[in-house]
Formats: C-alpha cells, sequence, structure tokens
C-alpha cells in the first residue's frame, strides 16, 4: 500500500477523514474566529457588514439571511 503523501488540508479538502494538524487548517481556523468575533461585535443595524462578514465566513449565503446573537447564556439552550 502506497504512503498518502497529501496534507491534511489536501484530505479535508476532498472530505476524507483528516488530522486537525495542518499549520493550513490552522490559519483558517483563526482567520474564521476573528470573522466569527467581528461579527459578533457588530449591531443589529449594520446590515451590511453583518452580510458582508457572514459571507465571507461562509463562502456564500444569501442575501437575506438571518443570524441572531444570544444575548445571553439561556439564549444558547435549545427550548
Amino acid at each position: 500500500m502506497e504512503k498518502d503523501t497529501r496534507t491534511e488540508f489536501e484530505k479535508m479538502e476532498a472530505g476524507e477523514m483528516f488530522w486537525n494538524s495542518d499549520a493550513k487548517i490552522g490559519e483558517l481556523k483563526k482567520h474564521a474566529r476573528r470573522l466569527a468575533d467581528r461579527f459578533n461585535a457588530t449591531t443589529e443595524d449594520e446590515d451590511q457588514l453583518r452580510l458582508s462578514l457572514l459571507k465571507e465566513l461562509f463562502g456564500d449565503c444569501d442575501d437575506d439571511i438571518i443570524l441572531l446573537k444570544a444575548r445571553d447564556e439561556a439564549d444558547l439552550h435549545l427550548r
């Protein structure tokens, strides 16, 4: 059996099992966390900025997407 020489990022892109140890994956995770932090710092009336951040975070989404921030710990739990 031949040794798989692909990077963990390449395996991830192929939809295969991968270890979360690849430097590129780490950078992408950091970038995603920064985008999420920026989104979480917006207010509800910053529609265009919020949409721009979500499109960068998700790659693409409908312009009428609604994503609400949890106001407190109780909002984080399903009721």
